[in-house]
């Protein structure tokens, strides 16, 4: 089976110590943390969207999420914090009519802001 070089994963909640949102579809942290060890086993790295769309070359995985919820702030971002994998959060500012979204890429420093 062959493989595309190119991967953009995007996750809506992790179950975990943190309990996923409720009337979410979520995936168990357990399982998050062997799809990652799975991609690197078969050879891929982990970076942004930039770095994604920008390198030619390679097995690169891009990791996004929508809502931001707290699951995902306490089960995944410290995970891939200690790991090195950059992820990008859609962060929910609203409801309705008046939503607006913000996205920023979570590193380090937890969630950004663009």
């Amino acid at each position: 089976m062959s493989l595309p070089n190119k991967l953009v994963l995007m996750y809506h909640s992790v179950s975990g110590p943190t309990p996923a949102v409720i009337g979410s579809v979520p995936v168990s942290l357990v399982h998050f943390q062997r799809q990652i060890a799975l991609l690197r086993r078969l050879g891929y790295t982990f970076c942004t969207l930039d770095e994604l769309a920008q390198t030619p070359e390679g097995r690169q995985v891009a990791i996004t999420a929508d809502d931001g919820t707290v699951d995902w702030v306490e089960n995944v971002l410290p995970y891939c914090e200690a790991e090195g994998i950059p992820t990008l959060t859609a962060v929910m500012t609203g409801v309705g009519g008046s939503a607006g979204m913000a996205f920023g890429p979570c590193a380090s420093g937890g969630i950004g802001a663009a």
